[in-house]
């Protein structure tokens, strides 16, 4: 496992990189919410819930941010990010799409 610093180091830096690309963002939490009015891909949200600890009204946030485009929600969730954020979003029915690894 990465140490918590070298992941919220890549989460900053894919970040920026989405910033540039994405058509809006917000600040939830630690992390960013990107959304565009065209494609899945740019409606994220990333770094969310590795140094702060994000509530239920952030969740509900991120999906009202989304749902402003006509989009769902998606979360890339870092394996080091908070336990209860993971608890949140599945109380707000999101589900794991998928698993990748940094190492």
């Amino acid at each position: 496992m990465l140490p918590l610093e070298a992941v919220i180091a890549i989460e900053h830096a894919r970040m920026q990189r989405t910033r540039r690309v994405a058509a809006d963002s917000i600040a939830i939490t630690d992390g960013l919410a990107f959304r565009h009015p065209t494609g899945p891909w740019l409606n994220v949200a990333l770094g969310i819930g590795l140094s702060q600890e994000p509530s239920d009204a952030d969740v509900k946030r991120l999906i009202q941010f989304h749902a402003e485009v006509d989009k769902d929600a998606r979360v890339d969730l870092a394996d080091q990010a908070s336990p209860a954020y993971g608890k949140l979003l599945a109380a707000h029915n999101f589900r794991l799409a998928h698993v990748s690894s940094l190492l």
